[in-house]
């Protein structure tokens, strides 16, 4: 009797991923085959491939489908590859496509949920009202002064820092990380980052403890990407505690600061306070400065960065380009 409800339980499972496998099958949608429990992220999941690698690969093995049908873990999913598509679901038809697919708790992160990268539904809206007024061009503008003293200690570090002698060159990566997080620094906070005379800065190591490949980094990545209903059983927080508690009291110090000397700088901390003095804003008062603090920490570096290191490769393996800008920069500023 055992043997037979075992291989009931079996028999049932198979049908069961057999259906729920068949998903895009049944609807004619083109797509990998995929695996029960791992769907098409196998590689992903045993360390093979960036998840980034295994899109891609779907993307360039269907040239002819509008769109293309796999599976995130057990979850159907389907990658757009037709412009028209794209262009329907960032623009025509957004109201309908705005939430992130990173799903977080905000009892375990009240910081990075409000985080508009990670927000959903009204409160998205709500955020993008709230903040788009402070990154007007006029705004923007008044931050390029503090920008090109950033740049100044970026040319003196390349011309007489630590690597300027070195037989192995300089490494762009740890470039692109000291400018974007002097920048974030002083635009955001009016503070000095010191990514260039202190190798231990503060802001350079919270946000690589935050974005690092480590163990724990990735279970929490992992996790939260592909199983957000998990996080809140087991606790797992994007942000740790540590971090949290870091940026308020960071946050807590600017601004009591500023109020002792009746500072008022044209940075984007600023403009937050001023948008926290709103009464409409009541509900974000406790976690707003310290949420858009991490949010533009770790947003407003490890991208532009990353960037920034890509960019500087790219024009090294190609020198007519090189020449090409410096001649439309000569022309430009004389």
């Amino acid at each position: 009797m055992l043997q037979f409800y075992v291989i009931l339980v079996i028999l049932a499972i198979y049908l069961y991923f057999k259906w729920h496998l068949s998903f895009f099958v049944r609807r004619g949608i083109a797509g990998p085959k995929p695996l029960p429990f791992v769907g098409n992220l196998w590689d992903y999941v045993s360390y093979r491939k960036h998840f980034g690698q295994i899109y891609d690969q779907m993307y360039q093995s269907y040239p002819n489908a509008n769109y293309v049908g796999f599976y995130k873990l057990n979850q159907p999913a389907v990658l757009v590859r037709d412009l028209d598509i794209v262009k329907d679901v960032v623009a025509g038809d957004f109201s309908s496509f705005h939430d992130n697919d990173i799903v977080l708790d905000p009892k375990l992160d009240p910081l990075f949920i409000l985080d508009p990268f990670f927000s959903r539904g009204d409160q998205w809206k709500a955020l993008r009202n709230l903040l788009s007024p402070t990154f007007s061009y006029a705004k923007v503008k008044a931050y390029f002064p503090l920008m090109e003293e950033v740049c100044k200690n970026l040319v003196e570090w390349i011309e007489n820092g630590p690597e300027s002698k070195s037989a192995d060159g300089i490494e762009t990566k740890s470039i692109g990380e000291m400018y974007t997080v002097d920048v974030v620094a002083s635009c955001g906070f009016g503070v000095e980052g010191k990514s260039f005379t202190n190798i231990e800065s503060p802001f350079r190591k919270l946000i690589g403890e935050i974005i690092s490949p480590t163990a724990s980094n990735i279970i929490k990545f992992f996790v939260t990407l592909f199983m957000p209903k998990i996080a809140p059983i087991l606790g797992i927080p994007f942000l740790s505690k540590d971090h949290d508690a870091w940026v308020r009291s960071f946050v807590d110090e600017v601004i009591k600061r500023r109020i002792e000397r009746g500072e008022k700088r044209q940075d984007f901390l600023q403009a937050f306070m001023d948008l926290q003095k709103k009464k409409e804003n009541a509900a974000y008062a406790k976690d707003l400065l310290p949420a858009m603090a991490i949010t533009f920490l770790t947003e407003g570096t490890e991208t532009s960065s990353s960037l920034i290191c890509f960019a500087l490769y790219e024009l090294s393996k190609n020198p007519d380009v090189v020449r090409r800008a410096q001649e439309e920069l000569k022309e430009v500023f004389g």
